[in-house]
């Protein structure tokens, strides 16, 4: 005849913990998952972006944050503003060999505030497809250029890097919640295994001990 949990307390407590063994696991293979994804593992490791003609195969398959060496940037003349202030400044340099023109967004302080030209340029960049103010830019360098949009597009890279859009503040919160997290769920498995092979350390145990009463 199989004994009552009631009668059993080191059952109990082994039963009590083997289901809080669940939400922690399914947890970290959830956190597990955010840390292998491309997505969030190239915002918190930016990925090294070998050259710009590999930026939109990159964002294609999901390493939208990217480390980058630049090389003779000229500034287009165009500025990208958000709430009235100025974030960033387009710059482009041109691939000699395919003729394919390049877009960089770059913060203020990289480009000392819209330096004519800059032989280098060391940055942390998100690589971003094009999006209205890159469109807008497009239309501005085909007026200037007396080309047609069209033909414009067909020279100038889909994507384009910004400098201003890789922020550190979420990135550093986004790896704090993540680590902190993960920490939790492990300390949480390794204390509900403790308590379930030696359920007479569990606070449950040492409770009834100190009132007491004595777990087998």
């Amino acid at each position: 005849m199989q004994e009552n949990d009631t009668h059993n307390p080191s059952a109990s407590i082994q039963k009590r913990y083997r289901r809080r063994l669940i939400a922690p696991m399914l947890y970290l293979i959830f956190a597990g998952l955010l840390w292998t994804s491309p997505q969030i593992r190239s915002s918190l490791f930016p990925v090294r972006l070998p050259a710009m003609q590999d930026a939109e195969q990159m964002y294609e398959q999901g390493s939208r944050y990217v480390s980058a060496s630049l090389k003779n940037l000229k500034f287009t003349g165009y500025t990208k503003e958000r709430s009235h202030h100025t974030i960033g400044y387009f710059y482009y340099t041109i691939r000699p060999d395919e003729q394919i023109c390049d877009i960089v967004l770059l913060s203020p302080s990289t480009c000392k505030q819209g330096a004519p030209t800059l032989a280098q340029a060391e940055i942390c960049g998100r690589i971003l497809p094009s999006d209205e103010s890159f469109l807008k830019l497009q239309k501005s360098l085909a007026k200037d250029l007396s080309w047609t949009e069209a033909g414009i597009r067909s020279r100038v890279n889909p994507c384009y890097l910004s400098e201003p859009d890789f922020r550190y503040g979420l990135r550093l919160l986004l790896f704090l919640v993540l680590a902190a997290s993960s920490i939790f769920a492990i300390a949480s498995i390794l204390l509900c295994l403790l308590f379930f092979l030696r359920p007479s350390l569990a606070p449950e145990s040492r409770r009834q001990k100190a009132s007491g009463k004595t777990v087998l």
